[in-house]
């Protein structure tokens, strides 16, 4: 529904008020805002929320936020970044400048959904690493709670 910076895309008015009122939920997928920092910020995903709650007038509960288990440019995954990393939103990977969600991020997105919408989902989970520690889906179960 917005960009990164909160303004409306200008496709959003194709979702109809009777489709929105007619669908279980909606997920927002609050990502690919574009390269850098505007790929999926804490504040990309607040717009795109006060987008479908407050001007759209969805019922919180049927906004579902989107974050993503990978990052731009490049489209590397959270695992394969985590080498670079760390807990932080940017690396060096292979060179390139890459912005992605941290654990941190994640965490505050997760409370964030907790509090306001109707939940989070992920895309997508194979991008996750194994190490518990440091697992992206284990930071949003932190974050519900």
């Amino acid at each position: 529904g917005v960009s990164a910076d909160g303004n409306i895309y200008y496709d959003a008015a194709a979702h109809i008020d009777a489709v929105l009122n007619a669908v279980d939920w909606i997920h927002v997928m609050a990502y690919d805002g574009g390269d850098g920092e505007r790929h999926s910020s804490y504040d990309f995903a607040v717009n795109s929320a006060a987008y479908w709650c407050g001007t759209r007038k969805m019922p919180a509960g049927k906004v579902v936020l989107g974050v993503p288990f990978y990052g731009r440019p490049g489209w590397a995954g959270y695992g394969d970044i985590l080498a670079d990393a760390g807990n932080k939103d940017h690396a060096m990977v292979s060179g390139m400048d890459v912005w992605y969600n941290g654990i941190s991020t994640i965490e505050k997105k997760a409370a964030y959904a907790r509090d306001n919408l109707g939940g989070i989902m992920i895309w997508e989970l194979t991008q996750d690493t194994d190490d518990s520690g440091q697992s992206l889906l284990s930071a949003i179960g932190r974050g519900i709670q």
